[in-house]
């Protein structure tokens, strides 16, 4: 197992340390039975604490929670508050990223996808966004149809439109079915949707940096500048300065 520490905080131009460990190999489920039942006759303390297990329910519960409420998990702002800071600023928020796995699905599970869309539509509504960043799905739900995505995705954006929002559409290149720009272009133009772009990325080059393409399909304006359509950005807490 490789194992990578940054000495003090996280540097953003400087790389981590990388370690090779040996790890003996074994049924994780069988080794958390085996502790638990040390910590049970005594043998053994807990590797988890309790508090550690009540602040994982807590982050849990969190995310639980924002799916209804429409609330940010990472920012104890409300999500007006935020929009209003930025235009303090001078800042616009362009952009609600990521909405995943969406497309690709039963019926059943896309009824409870657009649900969850819809509470993520009226949170981008609080913070003044007007495009959503849908990503390729990860999930094992997902099955491998490219009709079936692209009439989901159409009914996505069917119901988007309603809110004034848009909807773009990134080929991850970890996806579970569509993984390459190639794919997923098909998939939105198969889409039949006026105003959308088509958005791919590298992976990250030496940890700091990845490019991005943007192409914009039917007089679409927005994410990102018209006379930028392929930008280095960065990652985490970098700042980019947009021409």
């Amino acid at each position: 197992m490789r194992l990578r520490v940054a000495d003090g905080s996280p540097p953003w131009w400087e790389p981590m340390r990388t370690s090779t460990l040996d790890v003996e190999r074994a049924d994780p489920l069988a080794r958390q039975l085996a502790h638990f039942r040390s910590v049970i006759t005594g043998a053994e303390r807990p590797l988890v604490t309790g508090r550690e297990g009540l602040a994982t329910l807590r982050a849990t519960q969190a995310v639980a929670d924002a799916t209804k409420t429409g609330d940010l998990i990472a920012s104890p702002l409300a999500p007006e508050r935020v929009r209003e800071r930025c235009e303090y600023l001078g800042l616009s928020i362009d952009l609600y990223q990521p909405f995943r796995d969406f497309e690709a699905v039963s019926p059943e599970q896309l009824e409870r996808n657009l649900r969850r869309a819809r509470h993520k539509f009226e949170l981008m509504r609080r913070l003044g966004a007007d495009t959503v960043l849908v990503c390729s799905s990860v999930s094992p739900d997902a099955v491998d149809d490219d009709d079936l995505a692209a009439e989901q995705l159409h009914q996505l954006a069917s119901e988007a439109a309603e809110h004034g929002i848009r909807i773009a559409y990134e080929a991850l290149a970890w996806g579970r079915h569509v993984n390459t720009w190639q794919r997923s272009w098909e998939i939105v133009r198969h889409g039949d949707q006026r105003g959308e772009y088509f958005h791919c990325h590298t992976e990250l080059l030496g940890s700091r940096v990845f490019f991005e393409v943007v192409q914009r399909v039917d007089g679409y304006t927005g994410y990102g500048a018209v006379n930028a359509p392929v930008r280095m950005a960065a990652h985490r807490d970098a700042r980019v300065q947009r021409s």
